[in-house]
């Protein structure tokens, strides 16, 4: 029973650390690969290089976590967060990257589809982070709606209640521009529009707030 206990726990660990893959997602933007192979441990927050660790915990944790390609690596960081347009959950009028930065605020935006596992476990605490971090930083909900349903993504917004902006993103164009190959995929956005940081997969209390105050002190 060893095996398959090891086994199954190495299987969640990769879910949790690559997030839910993206059917037929690549990615395009300026020409890089967000998924560039790297090797690191869930939580890993990356500043523009790939990620890198050794990982803590139990000796199968370790040993799994050592062993995963981790695709926690994005070439859009450091660079000017590409223009978008999506539509929003509640409302009519489109809603797009410059509307969202006239706030003066810095985004936290959060790619993510109801059906996936990591998303779910990480949005109670997406919506606290919100609340806490309300007036400083924005806590943006993107749905890849090609890759979901609206009766999931609705059941998924009542069950976590959420009441930060959710957008649809209905024609992929941030999955495409963004280089979204799996959920979720965090952006941090500072309020000049630049990319400062990318999380692939599951982020806990802790990889939420060091984001958030990152965020808090960019410009």
């Amino acid at each position: 029973m060893g095996w398959r206990t090891s086994a199954i726990s190495a299987a969640a660990l990769t879910l949790l650390v690559t997030g839910c893959g993206a059917a037929g997602a690549t990615n395009t933007s300026n020409g890089g690969v967000a998924g560039q192979s790297g090797v690191g441990t869930a939580g890993n927050l990356t500043s523009g290089s790939p990620a890198s660790g050794s990982g803590t915990g139990s000796s199968n944790a370790t040993q799994a976590s050592t062993s995963i390609p981790v695709a926690n690596y994005s070439p859009l960081v450091g660079k000017s967060a590409p223009a978008f347009t999506v539509k929003p959950l509640n409302g009519k009028s489109s809603v797009d990257l410059k509307s969202l930065l006239k706030k003066g605020e810095p985004l936290l935006v959060n790619a993510f589809a109801s059906w996936c596992p990591p998303c779910n476990m990480e949005a109670p605490d997406l919506v606290n982070l919100a609340n806490k971090y309300k007036g400083k930083v924005q806590v943006i909900g993107l749905d890849m709606t090609s890759q979901d349903t609206m009766s999931g993504l609705k059941k998924f917004v009542k069950e976590h209640k959420i009441d930060y902006p959710v957008l649809l993103d209905t024609k992929n164009q941030f999955e495409k521009k963004y280089g979204v190959t799996a959920y979720p995929s965090t952006f941090a956005i500072s309020p000049s529009g630049k990319v400062i940081l990318f999380h692939l997969g599951y982020m806990t209390k802790q990889d939420m707030n060091t984001i958030a105050q990152k965020l808090e002190h960019s410009s």
